[in-house]
């Protein structure tokens, strides 16, 4: 793909993504926004957020693990995550077969299976409440609903009651998008989010300058297999730690050289625990 289209796909504004009364008063918080017909990819909302020059990237976690195609780690990561999504949910995978990443999936059927960390769906959004501009730090917000709006309007647009139903029926919404994703790549081997992704990691490969910026952090959250780790980081237990989560993931951000987003997702988790915090 020419260099240039990629990036006006990564980066380029839409009209056709999903917008609400309220963001007028965002500020400098920026919205990701994707060329979608129907509202299924998360549409995160960012921090105006400078990355530091000093930050230590996360340690490879084994470049024998890296031995597998693309398409495979691909796979492997959002297969994982979907997993993740179902076990917040207490859903079992009805999923029967997987005949593209048969082999791939018994070589690491544990580690697909086992769940470290510990995820609640009952999230405080009282920060949100009192000041819009935090919503950067919840990117469950941003999930789709059935409606076709995204969770955070229909909470507004009910005055944020029933807050645990909303985000109950939005994460169910979204764990079946999840699976129509899961099964396409299952029966085919590929699907529309790997091919961008795939993309994604020869432009990063060899375009440094889009790395640890802006512009670079908005691209990748284009991507639901990215934007899922903000999503399941927002739903983990404030006592576990972003290593006891997915080592796909890790293994994934090592492949497409973007280990500096670890900064981003760990910056999130401050910023939320301090708000927590604040009110005691």
């Amino acid at each position: 793909m020419n260099k240039l289209l990629l990036l006006l796909i990564m980066v380029g504004v839409n009209s056709c993504s999903t917008t609400s009364p309220f963001l007028s008063q965002l500020g400098q918080v920026d919205k990701v926004d994707i060329d979608q017909s129907d509202y299924q990819r998360p549409e995160l909302y960012v921090d105006n957020y400078t990355f530091s020059k000093n930050y230590r990237s996360i340690a490879s976690v084994g470049s024998d693990n890296l031995d597998m195609t693309n398409r495979q780690l691909y796979f492997l990561t959002y297969y994982k995550q979907y997993l993740t999504m179902g076990h917040i949910l207490g859903k079992k995978d009805t999923i029967k077969s997987c005949p593209s990443f048969h082999h791939i999936y018994l070589e690491h059927k544990d580690e697909m299976e086992t769940v470290s960390a510990q995820y609640s769906s009952q999230l405080n959004f009282n920060e949100v409440k009192k000041d819009i501009t935090n919503i950067a730090k919840y990117p469950v917000l941003s999930l789709p609903a059935s409606s076709g709006n995204n969770l955070v309007t229909e909470l507004v647009e009910d005055n944020w009651r029933r807050s645990g139903e909303h985000v109950q029926a939005a994460l169910e919404h979204y764990y079946q998008i999840e699976k129509q994703e899961v099964e396409l790549l299952c029966d085919r081997g590929v699907s529309p989010g790997y091919y961008v992704y795939e993309n994604l990691v020869q432009y990063f490969q060899t375009e440094s300058s889009f790395h640890r910026t802006q512009a670079g952090l908005k691209a990748i959250l284009k991507l639901p297999v990215m934007a899922n780790m903000l999503i399941l980081d927002n739903l983990m237990r404030e006592n576990y730690a972003l290593n006891e989560t997915n080592n796909f993931e890790k293994w994934l951000m090592t492949r497409s050289q973007l280990t500096w987003f670890t900064e981003y997702r760990e910056n999130l988790v401050k910023k939320r625990k301090t708000l927590l915090s604040a009110k005691y």
